[in-house]
């Protein structure tokens, strides 16, 4: 929604829309894969007998579709490429609100995959 009233207004640019989706998403799948990366190494995707699309992970770990090490690869590079996105739109859009923002969702979603730990 925030693209269409940007482009309403005259100002969308579709390099950064493209850049901004590419690096939330990036992110976003980083998240997950770390996430399936502690639901496995903890055992809860093992004993989830029915998983859902909301429950259970993707499975690739359990299934053996993927080793651990390549899932801790993937989502290496998912973030480090979803940084990579993030430092070069704060250098170019401005440097305060982006670095702001990437910092609190990093941390948020650090802490909600560290809670299995705990």
């Amino acid at each position: 929604m925030g693209a269409l009233e940007v482009a309403r207004e005259g100002f969308f640019d579709p390099l950064l829309y493209v850049l901004t989706l590419l690096g939330v998403s990036l992110i976003h799948f980083g998240l997950n894969a770390t996430n399936d990366v502690f639901d496995f190494k903890l055992g809860a995707d093992k004993v989830n007998l029915t998983p859902t699309p909301f429950s259970g992970g993707s499975r690739v770990l359990v299934e053996g579709l993927i080793t651990e090490r390549g899932m801790k690869l993937l989502f290496s590079l998912c973030y480090l490429t979803g940084i990579g996105v993030g430092l070069y739109l704060a250098f170019t859009r401005g440097f305060i609100p982006i670095i702001s923002l990437t910092l609190l969702g990093f941390f948020l979603g650090f802490f909600y995959t560290l809670r299995h730990l705990s």
